[in-house]
């Protein structure tokens, strides 16, 4: 089989070769893909860009730097509280609509959802949404046994 490639001007290309074939045997058909690519330009640039010489790996010159033994990094530390938050609780309306009731989402999504999700109301959105979420992973955390699937 002879692949002939006839670029219309000099540069790189990219291309699939998808060859189709078909068994007699097995009477069925396997395609075999592969990807392609060719550089193209002028003898006068392939003799510009050609290698001066063999290649040479670059030498590595390792300075002699003094090693600086630091303490341990603060992400690897444990956390020093200064003050601890109050506990805040959701709101008891809230926590009846989205575990209270039959149609949860439709309901959060009435009784505590903005209409609309805008750049002025998205704070309130997911006020919601991170409300729900922290009550959902109390339930499970003191409940493991608690689906909240709808």
């Amino acid at each position: 089989m002879v692949i002939t490639f006839h670029p219309p001007y000099e540069g790189h290309f990219n291309d699939t070769l998808e060859l189709i074939f078909y068994d007699l045997r097995q009477k069925e058909r396997f395609s075999i893909i592969r990807q392609i690519s060719a550089i193209v330009g002028s003898p006068q640039d392939h003799e510009t860009l050609k290698s001066k010489g063999p290649f040479a790996r670059k030498k590595w010159n390792q300075l002699p730097l003094p090693i600086i033994i630091d303490r341990r990094p603060p992400t690897w530390t444990k956390t020093q509280w200064r003050v601890r938050l109050p506990l805040f609780d959701v709101p008891k309306d809230l926590i009846d609509h989205a575990f209270g009731v039959k149609n949860r989402r439709k309901s959060v999504r009435i009784n505590h959802l903005p209409a609309v999700f805008s750049e002025n109301s998205h704070g309130k959105w997911f006020q919601v949404l991170a409300y729900i979420e922290e009550e959902q992973r109390r339930l499970v955390w003191f409940h493991p046994i608690v689906h909240l699937a709808d």
